[in-house]
């Protein structure tokens, strides 16, 4: 396994998972290109000329994101959430998440399997299968030196068996760092288009 890339399956019981599908879906959805999304504690738009606070996490991803600190899966407690909803076959693709947080990332997945992949520069190819209730720590090397991406298909194939994808809902925790260490703008949009593909979004 790539490096400070962490798989825990089982993150979630069936109840908690259901729970926190329901509560996603009593929120208020943005689109965001062909997916819908949430974003709570900070958003952030080089046009507006960096991060910038938004709606605060919600009790529930509160509570998510102290059970991740208490897990040891997270340093600290997240204060940054972004909810992803995938139809059946949407991806999205290969990015690198920006570096305005700090080096360890989390993501939840809810309702549907799915395959994500991290390549590098070089060529270098790894695959991670998803289950729902699942929680996916990226961090160290794979969080700075890997583009990430899911594939766009139907069907993922996985130790012989094929599964089909349905409605999938990833919650992606993160923490900021401090002002005075986000990278400036310019580096940033340098960043970027170096190590992500046009019209990807985090």
């Amino acid at each position: 396994m790539i490096p400070g890339l962490r798989y825990v399956p089982d993150h979630l019981d069936t109840a908690t998972h259901d729970e926190l599908l329901a509560a996603v879906d009593a929120g208020s959805w943005r689109g965001l290109g062909q997916r819908r999304t949430q974003i709570y504690g900070y958003s952030y738009d080089l046009r507006k000329g960096g991060a910038y606070p938004v709606e605060d996490l919600p009790p529930w991803a509160h509570e998510v994101a102290i059970r991740l600190d208490h897990d040891r899966l997270m340093c600290d407690v997240a204060d940054q959430l972004i909810v992803n909803e995938y139809a059946a076959g949407q991806g999205i693709p290969p990015h690198v998440d920006a570096p305005l947080f700090t080096d360890t990332i989390v993501s939840i997945s809810l309702g549907s399997s799915c395959m994500m992949e991290f390549t590098t520069e070089s060529g270098a190819q790894e695959e991670q299968f998803l289950e729902p209730m699942s929680a996916l720590v990226i961090a160290g090397e794979s969080r700075s030196a890997w583009k990430h991406s899911i594939p766009s298909r139907i069907n993922d194939v996985w130790l012989g068996r094929e599964w089909p994808r349905a409605r999938r809902v990833s919650l992606t925790f993160r923490k900021m760092l401090a002002p005075d260490q986000r990278p400036a703008w310019e580096p940033w949009g340098n960043f970027r288009n170096r190590l992500r593909a046009p019209q990807s979004s985090d």
